[in-house]
C-alpha cells in the first residue's frame, strides 16, 4: 500500500512540476505578445497621424510628448506585469514545497505508525507464545505428578511444587493495553476483545498464583490454584477433554481411597482397578506430548491459532512495507 502510495505521489510531482514549466513558458510568451501588441498599435497610430497630418505638422516635441507616454506606459506595464509573473512563480514554488513537505511528513507519520503496530503485533505475538507455553507445561506437569495416586496428596503436593519456578516465569508486557490499541485497526473488533479479554485473565491469573511461591502450600490450596489456569479459553477440546477427564479419576480415587475401611468388596476392588488404569491411560497422552518440541501450537484452539496468524502476518506486512 505504501508502494503504491509513493508511486502515485512520485507521478503527481512529475506532472506537477511539468505543468508549472509549461505554465511559465507560457505566461512569458503572452506578456511578449501583448507587448509587441501594444507597441504596434502605437506605431500604426502614429503612421495613420504623420500620413494624415491634414496642413497642421505634428512638433518635434509633441512626436516625444506621445511617444514618451506611449512608452513609459508600456514599460510600466511591462515592469508590473514582470513584477506579478515573478511574485506568483515564488509563490507557486512555495506552495509546491509546502506540498512536498506534507507528503514527506505524511510519510513520515505512515513509517512510525507501522513500525508501532509491528512492534505492537511482535510484543503480543511473544507474550501470548511464552505465556500459552508455560500455561502448557504447568497443566501437562500437574496431570503427570498428580496422577501418582499410589501416594498421598501431600507427597503430590511436593511434587508439584518442585517445578513452580515455570509459574514464577509467568511474564507479559505490562503496556499491554497500550499495545492491543495499537493493533485494534487491523485486528478488527472482535479479535481485539479477544485478546483483551485474554490478558485480563492472564494478569488474575498471575496475580493469583503468586501464592504458589509458598512452599508450605497444602494439597487443597496448589489444586485450587492450578484450577485459575483459563485452560478452557486456550487450548482445543482433545486436551481439554483429557485434562478434565484425568483430574476427575484421580479425585475418584482419592474419594474411594478414603472408602477403603468401609468398603472391603470385590466389586469395590474392580472400580478402584478401572479407574487406576482410566489414569495411566490418560497420563500416558501427557507423558507423551511434553516430549515433542512445540507440540502445545498444535494444541490450541482454532481461535487462537487464527489470531497468532494474524499477528505474524501483521508483522511481516508492515516490516515488508517499512523496507520498501
Amino acid at each position: 500500500m505504501l508502494e503504491s502510495k509513493k508511486k502515485i505521489e512520485g507521478k503527481v510531482e512529475i506532472v506537477s512540476e511539468s505543468k508549472g514549466e509549461i505554465s511559465g513558458k507560457v505566461e512569458f510568451i503572452v506578456v511578449g505578445l501583448v507587448f509587441i501588441f501594444l507597441l504596434s498599435i502605437a506605431v500604426i497610430i502614429a503612421i495613420i497621424v504623420k500620413t494624415n497630418e491634414w496642413g497642421n505638422p505634428i512638433t518635434i516635441d509633441n512626436w516625444l510628448i506621445y511617444y514618451g507616454t506611449i512608452g513609459g506606459s508600456l514599460t510600466a506595464g511591462y515592469i508590473t506585469a514582470v513584477g506579478l509573473y515573478i511574485t506568483n512563480k515564488q509563490t507557486r514554488e512555495i506552495q509546491d514545497e509546502n506540498k512536498k513537505i506534507q507528503v514527506m511528513i505524511l510519510d513520515k507519520q505512515d513509517n512510525e505508525n507501522e513500525l508501532k503496530i509491528s512492534n505492537s503485533a511482535f510484543i503480543i505475538e511473544n507474550d501470548l507464545a511464552i505465556c500459552f507455553e508455560d500455561m502448557f507445561k504447568i497443566v501437562v506437569r500437574f496431570s503427570i505428578e498428580n496422577s501418582k495416586v499410589s501416594i498421598s496428596q501431600e507427597e503430590r503436593s511436593e511434587w508439584i511444587s518442585a517445578w513452580k519456578e515455570i509459574i514464577r516465569g509467568f511474564e507479559f508486557s505490562s503496556n499491554w493495553r497500550e499495545e492491543i490499541i495499537n493493533l485494534s485497526p487491523k485486528l478488527g473488533k472482535e479479535k481485539t476483545k479477544r485478546l483483551y479479554a485474554m490478558y485480563s485473565m492472564l494478569e488474575k491469573t498471575k496475580n493469583s498464583m503468586k501464592s504458589l511461591n509458598d512452599n508450605k502450600m497444602t494439597y487443597e490450596q496448589l489444586y485450587r490454584n492450578i484450577q485459575i489456569l483459563p485452560v478452557d479459553e486456550i487450548f482445543n477440546e482433545e486436551l481439554n477433554c483429557r485434562y478434565k477427564n484425568l483430574r476427575d479419576n484421580v479425585g475418584n480415587y482419592d474419594t474411594l481411597g478414603g472408602l477403603e475401611k468401609l468398603s472391603w468388596t470385590e466389586e469395590y476392588e474392580k472400580v478402584k482397578v478401572k479407574v487406576k488404569s482410566d489414569i495411566y491411560q490418560e497420563m500416558k497422552f501427557f507423558e507423551d506430548i511434553i516430549k515433542i518440541e512445540g507440540k502445545f501450537g498444535e494444541l490450541l484452539s482454532q481461535d487462537w491459532i487464527d489470531i497468532n496468524l494474524d499477528l505474524s502476518k501483521i508483522t511481516s506486512e508492515s516490516l515488508r512495507a517499512l523496507s520498501q
